[in-house]
């Protein structure tokens, strides 16, 4: 189950508990993550932090309510588990533009629907690929990602390169209430020595505003790009390139010209628990569609 699955999994079990108290560690221990990554991870790929789509979507359902005139206020904000009538009133409004008490003589069609991962980032396939490879999905078109990079040369310059851009991205408060980002890397083209050292490079995503002012990084722009996501752990990504062949020659793609890229998902806790070579991993494999 790749990281975007993860997170389609906790969004279900979101919606089957918005009447019950949702602890957020429980919900990041079902996503196989640490609370923070967690939280940054699933803002970044749903553009909601986590706290706020799940009072989104119990706004959403309270809607009901109210227009079926079941239940007055407090009982509404009881059964949905916000802190207070008045606190309950405020968000409604923030999210709605009326009071509860107004919203049913007004014409507004707002709602604030479940995402769906599966529909906004996987692109349309051959059912026929699907059953074959389930672990490889075809990702919509990127129009436009951009990062900033940091490379490191060693015979384990992995570690070293994370750290660096972790640090760079507390520096300058990536790490907070606002902002999200995610995390990538790719072996660094042609890089490996006699020796057996080579380069790794560690990117993270930036908004278009940000500006890179640390000389020792560099900026990545990728634009137009299509890639296949495979789920795969580290010692099984041969196998996993084995099968990404076989899938482009039945799927009417071509291996694309762009850089390939694996996720990385930083938490230490799980991997404490796990063999480096067991780590899961997704790698992000660039494709082009085939000019009929």
């Amino acid at each position: 189950m790749n990281f975007l699955e993860r997170i389609q999994k906790t969004i279900e079990f979101i919606e089957d508990n918005l009447d019950e108290d949702i602890d957020l560690e429980d919900v990041a221990e079902l996503a196989r993550m640490c609370q923070i990554e967690y939280t940054r991870y699933f803002h970044a790929v749903t553009g909601y932090f986590v706290q706020d789509y799940i009072g989104k979507r119990r706004i959403d359902l309270s809607i009901e309510d109210i227009l079926l005139g079941k239940k007055d206020i407090k009982d509404i904000s009881e059964k949905y588990k916000f802190s207070s009538p008045e606190v309950f009133s405020m968000l409604f409004r923030n999210n709605t533009g009326f009071l509860p008490s107004e919203f049913k003589d007004q014409k507004s069609d707002y709602r604030f629907g479940a995402i769906d991962i599966p529909k906004k980032y996987y692109d349309v396939q051959k059912l026929e690929l699907l059953e074959r490879f389930p672990d490889i999905r075809l990702l919509k078109p990127i129009d436009r990602i951009r990062m900033a990079a940091y490379t490191v040369y060693g015979d384990e310059p992995e570690n070293m390169a994370c750290e660096a851009i972790v640090n760079y991205a507390l520096e300058y408060n990536y790490v907070c209430k606002f902002k999200s980002f995610r995390i990538f890397g790719f072996n660094t083209p042609d890089s490996i020595k006699s020796d057996g050292t080579y380069g790794y490079t560690v990117a993270m995503t930036i908004d278009e505003s940000h500006k890179i002012k640390d000389p020792s990084l560099e900026e990545i722009v990728l634009e137009d790009v299509q890639y296949v996501l495979v789920n795969t752990r580290v010692s099984m990504i041969r196998d996993a390139l084995v099968k990404f062949k076989e899938w482009l020659r039945d799927s009417g793609y071509y291996h694309g010209k762009h850089q390939y890229m694996e996720e990385h998902i930083l938490c230490t806790k799980w991997r404490e628990k796990e063999a480096l070579n067991d780590i899961e991993i997704n790698l992000y494999l660039p494709v082009s569609k085939r000019k009929v």
